[in-house]
């Protein structure tokens, strides 16, 4: 008889760190999943073509009008005049720079989102600087409203699966995602919209490229969007291909009281 409670103790034991750590998978498609900026609210500055910039980004846009939601900086998508068909998307930090040479296509632009319905209560702006080697300057405002994406509307994922108490860690695994059906428009990986445990009330928006990985806490809405950019609806029916985001999961000990007082904040 002590054996068999010895026995189903140890099951016991073994279930729950089963339970405690596993691995999902999400596939982003370049078509269903991706972003068209023209329709969708990128603000965008045409550049001299071959022209090197460094630019950098200042601002107050708030993702809602709770004084700790400070977006930390804006998504830039752009062709780089040495790879015309290749398209990239970098997201920039205040207080960070960037260096770019600009080809013919104009330069976008944006703040992200949960919702539509979430955009029209954003505060502010960012303004973006571009510095030539001359010096010269042009700058690009993005408005916390009208440049701002709302994923729920425009086609990126959302995975539920992995639920709040989680640690998470996300990486690109696999892909052949392509934009505008060409040999040299591969993605370099995908972008990521969530939020930390730790600063439940800040969105955190980054791009997630392959060999990197991101390990947070996942906050009690539990939710994860991914999704690809491009830079007109009219074009993304040429895209092609997926991007495999595997995400690490394991639990973490927080303490229910904790989750009940952020939930409340989101009901």
């Amino acid at each position: 008889m002590r054996d068999r409670y010895w026995l189903v103790a140890v099951s016991l034991l073994l279930l729950l760190a089963s339970s405690a750590f596993g691995e999902l998978t999400q596939e982003v498609n370049a078509v269903k999943n991706c972003i068209g900026l023209f329709q969708a609210g990128g603000a965008s500055i045409s550049l001299t073509p071959g022209q090197a910039y460094e630019v950098t980004v200042d601002g107050d846009a708030k993702a809602n009008p709770d004084p700790d939601s400070f977006f930390e900086g804006v998504f830039l998508f752009y062709y780089d005049n040495a790879a015309p068909d290749h398209p990239v998307t970098h997201f920039l930090e205040t207080g960070a720079t960037h260096q770019f040479v600009a080809s013919g296509t104009p330069f976008y632009a944006f703040l992200v989102d949960k919702g539509l319905k979430d955009v029209p209560d954003n505060t502010g702006s960012m303004t973006l600087t571009f510095t030539d080697a001359s010096r010269e300057r042009e700058t690009l405002n993005i408005d916390a409203v009208f440049n701002c994406l709302g994923l729920e509307d425009f086609g990126s994922i959302k995975n539920v699966d992995v639920p709040p108490y989680y640690t998470c860690t996300l990486s690109v695994i696999a892909g052949d995602a392509a934009t505008n059906g060409t040999g040299n428009g591969d993605y370099e990986g995908v972008l990521i919209f969530t939020r930390d445990r730790h600063r439940p009330l800040h969105p955190i928006i980054f791009e997630l490229e392959y060999g990197d990985e991101f390990t947070f806490e996942m906050h009690a809405t539990s939710w994860i969007y991914m999704f690809l950019v491009d830079e007109s609806y009219a074009e993304i029916g040429n895209n092609y291909g997926t991007i495999t985001v595997q995400m690490e999961i394991e639990t973490t000990p927080v303490e229910e009281e904790t989750w009940t007082g952020v939930k409340a904040t989101y009901r």
